[in-house]
């Protein structure tokens, strides 16, 4: 039996059949043009394909949870809470500490930009869908590749997420877009070696300055 679609302005978030290829999977999640970036092709192709309802539901099955900072400076890692699925336990992905705070403005910036958009009514959410959905879809690469470290070797606290860590280094240059239009900008503006910084330590706290809706 299928169940109800969200509608845009619902407050209520049910289930919701997405395409075939689950965008959640690593094989898809892993899909990138240049083996840096995550293929924006794939995500552009998801949401001409998705209804509104079932892109609302996908980033409501995948949201997940930064805990409070942890003032003991002897551990070195933050344990993030992913949504629940089909009702079983939420799962907890171990990462570096740095990662933190970057992941809670991404967070927020995800639901706060989903709100605004939803309320400015449809032009704007299907406006700013494909790069909601694409920095989700970061999020969740980051957390799979997390869980391959932690099988292979276990965490470290200097591990580091290329991908990721890249759309951190644009957005601390107030770049928030990931499209390959916009990506290009930066290159030409900065330069490649922009990204041999490590924004989680020399960036990490100016993030919450430069990440903000639309």
């Amino acid at each position: 039996m299928s169940q109800p679609a969200l509608e845009l302005g619902s407050t209520t978030l049910t289930h919701v059949a997405g395409p075939s290829r689950d965008p959640s999977q690593p094989e898809n999640i892993l899909t990138q043009a240049n083996h840096a970036d995550l293929d924006w092709s794939y995500t552009s192709k998801c949401v001409r394909r998705w209804s509104p309802n079932s892109l609302l539901t996908h980033l409501y099955s995948h949201a997940f949870s930064v805990p409070p900072r942890d003032y003991k400076p002897s551990f070195p890692f933050v344990n993030i809470n992913l949504c629940s699925q089909d009702g079983d336990d939420p799962e907890m992905v171990s990462l570096p500490q740095a990662y933190r705070l970057p992941l809670l403005m991404a967070a927020k910036y995800l639901w706060e930009t989903v709100l605004l958009a939803l309320s400015a009514g449809r032009e704007e959410w299907l406006a700013r869908a494909t790069n909601i959905f694409h920095i989700s879809r970061l999020c969740e690469n980051l957390f799979a590749s997390a869980r391959v470290k932690s099988v292979k070797g276990g965490m470290e606290k200097g591990w580091r997420c290329l991908m990721f860590d890249r759309f951190l280094t644009r957005l601390y240059n107030r770049s928030i877009q990931n499209d390959p239009s916009s990506i290009l900008t930066f290159l030409k503006k900065y330069e490649a070696k922009e990204y041999n910084r490590d924004v989680l330590k020399h960036g990490s706290d100016v993030l919450r300055y430069h990440i903000t809706p639309f």
